[in-house]
């Protein structure tokens, strides 16, 4: 894992996330509740400055901000995740990122990305069942074909 700063500085993250004007940050409140923001972050010095309203009642604690875009046709998809912890100061909420998250590629996406995307998702998926001792469940795909031609 990487620390919170990159070789020559610069923060993880910073380059995904320059080009994005919003982000969606996922934090806690004081009773552990998860909580999802629109809001706007700027790096500075150790971390990102994230914009958090008074009235937004934010714990300290792990933290995200996730980015995310696509065309009209919902293909061309970059999405990707600085993790981190919250840290409240005196200037408000600070998140120290530890590591991006870049599924699919990342942002220099390449032919092979959605074979790499789907395998990596059965990989975990199988994974997840096995932890759990559960088998895959089946689809019953003859049901919603006789749903879809009554509709």
């Amino acid at each position: 894992m990487l620390s919170a700063r990159e070789a020559g500085g610069a923060l993880i993250g910073g380059e995904v996330l320059t080009a994005y004007t919003s982000m969606v940050l996922a934090a806690k409140d004081a009773g552990g509740a998860p909580i999802l923001l629109r809001t706007t972050a700027a790096a500075e010095a150790g971390g990102y400055r994230v914009a958090v309203p008074d009235d937004v009642a934010v714990a300290e604690g792990r933290g995200s901000l996730l980015v995310h875009r696509h065309d009209d046709q919902l293909a061309n998809l970059h999405s990707a995740v600085v993790a981190g912890s919250l840290k409240s100061d005196g200037s408000g909420w600070l998140l120290l990122p530890e590591r991006l998250i870049e599924p699919a590629g990342g942002s220099r996406p390449s032919l092979t990305d959605p074979i790499r995307t789907v395998r990596d998702c059965r990989a975990t998926t199988k994974k997840y069942l096995a932890k759990r001792g559960w088998q895959r469940p089946s689809i019953p795909w003859k049901a919603y074909r006789e749903l879809r031609e009554k509709v």
